[in-house]
């Protein structure tokens, strides 16, 4: 998606039961937002403890490349007197089984928070989700989706208010140093080979095999790919570890780690990531994982990192916590996915 230079930035119409003096809610207008937008998010997060960092730039380039959401239509942006105060964004995605999530995310900075703003934003965008959901076939499940971080106090407290329940629980994980990373091989028959360009679509099939089965696992198309393949803020082949069969030459498994390298400046640390990390199904539980991981933190270590994080669902069938924590991650917060029927 190109950005326009300006949108139209109208105005829409809100009745709210509480009166702020100069509170006007209206559309995106483009890149001209982006600043603001990443200044009440960072505000928003470093509040709720959310360890996260928006900068105009990282935002541009994933509004770019925004899948189901057309921000001009499915954004609303909150400002008091010319400031912004805080934004809602919605998108879908289908699940593999059928079931369209309404995915909503949204902020108030912490000046504007308990005022009904999260409220009045919420209700316009459950508005439009709906007009979206039309699209689908009569019939087909479709669900509203929030997630909420441990922090988020407020946040979990408006959904709570507005109908919506716990869905599932998942944890964030982190190793708080790269020192001492377990010494896990793989089985035989199994190497770790460098990540090629000719591997990108290899890699991609055999996560999407081996998630699958995983709750709230959705069925990307060719845009979903092509995504990735432009997402500079995760596809960093050089921190990949992918095992593959040396007979067979198939992709076994893989932990695509990255680094947020701005986001790092910010913070004033040094932490990679290890996710997206599966086991294709004929290899399971014969320490792939465990291997791919450590390799993986080797590969961070050598970066510059000195920590890294991860999140798991706490109910994941293949016993991904326990993995996890062998490998030297432990929990560090709790956070919750809300839903309720469109």
């Amino acid at each position: 998606m190109k950005f326009q230079t300006s949108g139209s930035g109208s105005d829409i119409p809100i009745d709210m039961t509480s009166s702020i003096p100069g509170l006007r809610f209206r559309h995106f207008s483009g890149v001209s937002d982006l600043r603001a937008m990443a200044e009440v998010a960072n505000a928003s997060d470093a509040l709720d403890g959310v360890h996260n960092m928006r900068t105009p730039e990282s935002m541009a380039e994933s509004y770019a490349s925004l899948l189901n959401c057309d921000p001009y239509t499915d954004l609303i942006l909150a400002e008091v007197n010319g400031e912004l105060a805080g934004y809602a964004r919605g998108w879908w995605k289908e699940e593999v089984g059928g079931t369209v999530l309404h995915i909503q995310m949204g902020v108030v900075g912490p000046g504007w928070r308990r005022r009904g703003i999260g409220r009045a934003m919420l209700n316009w965008l459950e508005s439009r989700q709906r007009i979206v959901g039309r699209r689908f076939p009569v019939g087909t499940r479709q669900l509203f989706n929030v997630y909420v971080t441990e922090g988020e106090v407020a946040r979990a407290a408006l959904m709570d208010s507005a109908g919506y329940a716990v869905a599932r629980h998942l944890f964030s994980m982190a190793r708080r140093n790269l020192d001492g990373v377990p010494a896990f091989t793989l089985p035989a028959g199994l190497e770790i080979r460098q990540v090629t360009p000719e591997h990108y679509a290899h890699l991609w099939a055999a996560d999407l095999e081996a998630m699958r089965e995983h709750w709230g696992r959705t069925e990307p198309g060719e845009a979903a790919y092509e995504a990735w393949i432009s997402d500079k803020d995760v596809f960093q082949p050089r921190l990949w570890s992918v095992a593959w069969d040396t007979t067979s030459h198939q992709v076994v498994g893989q932990v695509r780690a990255f680094v947020r390298e701005a986001e790092n400046l910010q913070l004033g640390r040094l932490r990679g990531y290890t996710e997206f990390i599966s086991v294709r199904k004929p290899w399971r539980r014969q320490g792939v994982a465990r291997a791919l991981i450590a390799h993986s933190l080797q590969l961070q270590a050598r970066a510059g990192m000195r920590e890294s994080a991860l999140e798991v669902d706490s109910a994941n069938a293949t016993g991904a916590t326990k993995i996890y924590e062998a490998c030297g991650f432990e929990i560090s917060h709790r956070n919750r996915v809300y839903r309720k029927p469109l």
